[in-house]
């Protein structure tokens, strides 16, 4: 038994994918034999992938399986980090998100843990052997600071920041009304100021986050620091270990 060309090139597939093929016949066989014979493996319930006889292990590998979930499902907060190559650690398990809801699942001692898609802007195809779906940098950074601890805290996101080397200001803004919220306006404010210089941003991101402020103040982390201060210009509580980054603290 061989592995067609036509199916060897999908890499991931599912039942239906098998249907489509062999005219729907015989396919729950196919499928049980192909698994015997060690050429395919089982990731998920409908979701098999193509396995490299030389090497026994499967072609895909965690970003395609993780676009490959749903027809809508994408690589978000720290994974889309990972996927640009500007994360610091490397963790073991990959954020998907997608407007349907799927149960997390673990394959190959890899965990696709499921968050809910916050805002439909921001999503980039990448053409390959499986297509890709991963938010751009723009989107990641504001999805990371939106929800820190997805982004593997705060010492891991600045680091992250730090390896970026070109950000679309227009992009962010974009992605920060699509969200609307006061808190992020003032995190975002707050953290790329210190990164004015890095990134050659104009005031006009700086304006228009200033611009939805009101007069509350916000905790930069809702997590207890020992040692925090106010930054009266972005109207934040944040951990002192930040001060030295930025500048209005009193």
């Amino acid at each position: 038994m061989k592995i067609d060309n036509e199916i060897a090139k999908l890499l991931i597939f599912t039942k239906d994918d098998i249907d489509k093929h062999m005219g729907g016949k015989k396919t729950y066989y196919w499928l049980s034999n192909a698994q015997k014979k060690g050429l395919i493996v089982k990731i998920k319930r409908d979701m098999y992938a193509v396995v490299d006889v030389t090497t026994n292990t499967i072609y895909a590998d965690k970003f395609m399986i993780a676009s490959s979930i749903t027809n809508t499902a994408y690589i978000s907060y720290h994974s889309a980090f990972e996927y640009h190559g500007v994360a610091n650690q490397v963790f073991s398990d990959v954020t998907v998100s997608d407007n349907k809801i799927f149960k997390t699942f673990e394959y190959n001692g890899i965990e696709y843990g499921y968050v809910r898609n916050l805002i439909k802007s921001g999503v980039i195809n990448i053409a390959s052997s499986v297509n890709i779906r991963v938010t751009d940098l723009e989107r990641t950074l504001i999805d990371c600071i939106d929800d820190i601890n997805l982004s593997g805290g705060i010492d891991e996101l600045l680091n992250c920041i730090e390896q970026i080397r070109i950000l679309d200001e227009n992009k962010i803004i974009e992605y920060l009304d699509a969200y609307n919220k006061i808190t992020l306006y003032q995190k975002a404010g707050y953290i790329l100021e210190q990164y004015k210089n890095h990134f050659k941003f104009t005031d006009k991101i700086f304006e228009h986050c200033l611009g939805k402020l009101n007069k509350s103040i916000k905790y930069f982390l809702k997590a207890e620091f020992k040692e925090v201060v106010f930054n009266r210009k972005w109207r934040l509580i944040a951990p002192k270990t930040l001060r030295n980054r930025t500048s209005g603290d009193i």
